[in-house]
């Protein structure tokens, strides 16, 4: 279409033979969209963990994106599906290939903000793919050594309170872990007869996690080793706690 628009027809002049040839084929190709078909469920059965993977790359003729759910499940499945990809002619007033790419990495952004609006899920982690090193350097430099082009767009990727927040401070590490830590106990049940928990006097700390009544109480060692947080020893992270 954009190519029709700078031939500067009219709306009753014939397409050049060329442009009608594509334009037939374009159509015929839609037949093969009723063999396509699409997942509606996205998400593995018994999810661990569920991650978002964002793509974008460009094009002289456009730039697009595509963002992609990956969940893993309690038993190490992996289920990967497409949730969202959107792309766009390149402007006609020619534009170098790397500010291509970094309109392309804008589009994924914008779109990866909606789609975690609209799945409503606990995401556990959230990747950014792009192959171009410029704009990975345009990323990470300082907004006074890149041009405006740039500085716009670098914004809408990674709002400036972001870039300065600097690394993550110890009560959002124990934050996390909290977070983590309820949701692998989210399966247990304690009213179970036959669980083999009633034995271990367990109860619930003021931060809502399940913990092991033992007699440590006088032990001149931290809270959470007198009574240690309750972890299923399948989970594939448990594995890695020493």
């Amino acid at each position: 279409m954009q190519r029709l628009w700078l031939l500067e027809l009219g709306w009753s002049d014939e397409l050049p033979f060329k442009e009608e040839n594509e334009f037939r084929r374009f159509i015929d190709s839609l037949e093969a969209v009723k063999n396509i078909s699409i997942d509606r469920c996205i998400v593995i059965h018994r999810a661990e963990s569920i991650e978002l993977h964002a793509f974008s790359d460009a094009s002289e003729k456009a730039y697009g994106s595509s963002i992609y759910r990956k969940s893993i499940s309690v038993l190490g499945e992996v289920k990967v599906c497409l949730v969202k990809s959107k792309s766009r002619l390149s402007p006609l007033k020619q534009i170098s290939i790397p500010r291509l790419e970094l309109c392309g990495a804008v589009l994924v952004a914008k779109w990866m903000k909606k789609v975690k609006e609209t799945l409503n899920l606990q995401i556990t982690a959230v990747h950014f793919w792009s192959d171009s090193t410029t704009v990975i350097s345009w990323i990470h430099r300082e907004s006074r050594e890149l041009k405006t082009f740039v500085v716009n767009r670098v914004s809408k990727i990674i709002p400036s309170k972001v870039k300065k927040r600097g690394p993550l401070t110890t009560s959002e590490v124990n934050d996390a872990e909290t977070w983590l830590i309820k949701q692998d106990q989210s399966g247990i049940n304690l009213s179970d007869p036959s669980g083999n928990l009633k034995s271990l006097n367990v109860f619930q700390d003021d931060k809502g996690i399940l913990r092991v009544g033992v007699r440590l109480e006088k032990a001149s060692i931290p809270n959470s080793q007198k009574h240690p947080a309750i972890l299923a020893k399948n989970l594939n992270r448990v594995k890695y706690i020493s």
